[in-house]
């Protein structure tokens, strides 16, 4: 580096800040506000600054001393970067942090929607990923998701996990398919053609198992790969259908319960996850799965 170059090492904000409030106030003196400790720091930072720059900033041929013009350019310089350092932090402080949460149309519905509802999401920009079990546990390896609601058999080691309530599941119809009051009523409804999840994990295979045990021929007319769309579909083609007890509740009294012993011994057991790794490195997610675990 010539000689003729600017040494960076002294320009702080720190002593610009100093610089441009004894300017603004008329001196050291007056900036200080009768602090001696202060006065010895403004002037030994001013000092600094024009060691560091090779130029004069105060003419200290005047009493109180004056500051040069070389000062005053240096401050209206000054002055105008911390108004843009303002602007950047403000504006930084309004943007809303992203928080990619992965989890099925069930949960996004019955549960996270309503939590949601009871919390201050201001600076917070919610993704809702209706996703499977296994594409929520590569998010959360990947890092592409946030929090994952899972099951709990599906969460990677690296993640900490909170337990949700259990999903209960019932038998559940129409009203207009309601039948007088009888011991076997439900026994009818059972047998008739029903709606629920395609697939033949755990769930459909309790509700095959509970069925038999009941001497009750399961009748599956239509599978649908979301709990709403079963529910839609029993609206609008008036049939009865398997649905989770919370599903069924959120959508008022659009349904009834048939009680078939057993069913609802079925509890299927999931999960809030995140990765342990990235709640210590991002402070929003850190935030939310503390009130998460709260409510779960």
């Amino acid at each position: 580096m010539s000689k003729s170059s600017l040494q960076i090492k002294g320009l702080s904000l720190d002593r610009l800040e100093s610089l441009a409030r004894v300017v603004r106030n008329g001196g050291v003196f007056r900036a200080a506000e009768g602090n001696a400790n202060r006065q010895s720091l403004y002037s030994r930072q001013i000092q600094e600054l024009e060691a560091a720059m090779g130029i004069t900033l105060m003419d200290r041929s005047s009493s109180p001393h004056k500051p040069t013009q070389a000062a005053m350019a240096l401050v209206e310089s000054t002055e105008a970067l911390f108004r843009q350092l303002n602007l950047l932090k403000e504006d930084a402080d309004s943007e809303r942090t992203s928080l990619v949460i992965g989890a099925g149309d069930r949960m996004i519905r019955s549960y996270l929607l309503p939590f949601f509802v009871r919390h201050d999401i201001d600076n917070t920009q919610l993704v809702m990923r209706n996703l499977k079990s296994f594409a929520i546990r590569a998010g959360l390896i990947n890092h592409s998701i946030h929090i994952g609601i899972l099951r709990a058999s599906m969460v990677p080691p690296d993640c900490t996990q909170v337990k949700l309530k259990p999903i209960e599941i019932g038998l559940y119809a129409p009203v207009r398919m309601r039948l007088p009051r009888s011991k076997t009523a439900w026994k009818k409804i059972a047998a008739s053609p029903l709606v629920t999840m395609e697939g033949e994990g755990v769930m459909q295979k309790h509700v095959a198992e509970c069925f038999h045990a009941n001497a009750i021929t399961l009748d599956v007319a239509m599978q649908c790969s979301s709990w709403f769309q079963v529910a839609e579909a029993m609206k609008l083609l008036n049939l009865a259908g398997i649905l989770p007890r919370d599903v069924a509740r959120s959508l008022g009294d659009a349904f009834f319960e048939c009680a078939v012993p057993g069913l609802a011994d079925f509890k299927d057991a999931y999960v809030i996850a995140w990765s342990t790794a990235l709640a210590k490195k991002n402070a929003a997610l850190a935030q939310w799965v503390k009130i998460m675990s709260k409510g779960a």
